[in-house]
């Protein structure tokens, strides 16, 4: 399961469900047989039957969760989501019993890995500001392509994204990033200069700033990162 991706939201996914549900639908009005077609519409019936239940499962798994993460009581949860005591309650307990119900079958391609440039000079660490904010600030980034190292697809980034030639010497960590599902490389690396320009057209700017400012700028920064930067820069 490839996880949340740049750009997508979830009215956008669900509409793409829409479509493929509707075109599935003229798929089947459309072919000769209609033997099979009537097979082929059951089948569909059965998928969106399957649909609605993971859909009730996830509303129960995040019924419990807002009650736990936010010590809701059930009078609480029960305004916030517009429903009874009684069913907010029901939600509660069904959502309680169970893990994350999102399935995963395991059939789609894994998102490529993604290379980060962290490059700490005596200006401060080199990060840059997205257009579309998500995420708003993040370090020079690229995704590995095939046959390219992590260190070959960080120094592509610096150079792309800021107009400067990186020495990667190696990897400080490695993560699987919790909102994209991505492998995440992060590599050390140095800059033949300070001068960074904007070259990526997802790029607003590019800058250079201090580790507090990196630490109100990139909250959810990965701890392994910002523990070395902060031995790097020295606080």
């Amino acid at each position: 399961m490839r996880g949340y991706e740049k750009n997508t939201s979830v009215t956008g996914e669900i509409a793409v469900i829409r479509a493929a549900f509707a075109r599935a639908g003229a798929a089947i009005k459309a072919a000769p047989d209609a033997e099979q077609s009537f097979q082929d519409a059951s089948a569909l019936g059965e998928l969106a039957k399957k649909l609605e239940g993971e859909a009730a499962d996830l509303r129960e798994f995040l019924a419990a969760r807002l009650a736990d993460t936010h010590a809701l009581s059930m009078g609480q949860l029960a305004k916030l989501l517009g429903m009874s005591r009684s069913r907010a309650a029901q939600l509660v307990a069904a959502g309680r019993s169970k893990e994350n119900p999102v399935t995963d079958p395991g059939t789609e391609p894994e998102p490529a890995s993604v290379a980060l440039a962290i490059i700490a000079a005596q200006p401060g660490v080199l990060v840059a500001r997205r257009h579309d904010r998500i995420p708003p600030w993040t370090f020079p980034a690229a995704e590995i392509g095939p046959g390219e190292s992590p260190a070959e697809a960080a120094a592509r980034a610096v150079r792309k994204e800021t107009g400067l030639t990186a020495t990667v010497d190696h990897v400080i960590g490695r993560r699987i990033h919790p909102k994209t599902g991505r492998v995440m490389i992060y590599m050390e690396a140095t800059v033949d200069g300070t001068d960074a320009q904007v070259g990526d057209a997802d790029l607003a700017e590019v800058r250079w700033i201090d580790l507090a400012e990196a630490d109100q700028l990139m909250p959810d920064m990965f701890p392994v990162v910002r523990q070395h930067l902060g031995r790097v820069l020295g606080s």
